[in-house]
């Protein structure tokens, strides 16, 4: 199952990057993605975050490692929960409007095919599409 979104965020690369990336503003903006600790103030490669994902009433608690980023440019995470696998890539790009963020999330794994019932793809876009607007709102509020 693969979730995509894109989203043109009105700042420049620099606010964009730096509310995307640091941790430890994330509560200020972010209720998809709750409760964050880390070891590191900002996403590095290599590193790691514990989280809360609030896919409907109840958090699911994951361990999101981050695989890939490349400054100001990609962000690859992937989560491993329950028999499901996902990795999570955000690009962003620099244009005369803004900034253009692109996110696609990719699940696989046995219980994919079964967890459609209980998380289905609509919910996941649903999600998907929040954390976007809510990273867009909080990155134009900085201008």
């Amino acid at each position: 199952m693969i979730v995509e979104d894109t989203i043109l965020i009105k700042a420049n690369l620099d606010v964009e990057w730096t509310t995307f990336t640091d941790l430890t503003c994330w509560k200020d903006w972010n209720n998809v993605i709750k409760n964050i600790i880390s070891e590191d103030k900002y996403i590095v490669t290599g590193s790691c975050f514990y989280c809360n994902f609030i896919p409907f009433f109840f958090p699911i608690r994951l361990k999101v490692d981050i695989k890939e980023v490349k400054y100001k440019h990609k962000v690859v995470w992937c989560t491993n929960s329950l028999g499901m696998f996902a990795e999570h890539t955000f690009l962003f790009k620099d244009t005369s409007e803004g900034v253009v963020v692109r996110s696609s999330e990719i699940f696989y794994g046995y219980l994919v095919e079964w967890a459609k019932f209980l998380l289905p793809k609509k919910r996941l876009y649903f999600l998907t599409k929040k954390f976007l607007n809510e990273l867009k709102k909080a990155s134009e509020a900085k201008l």
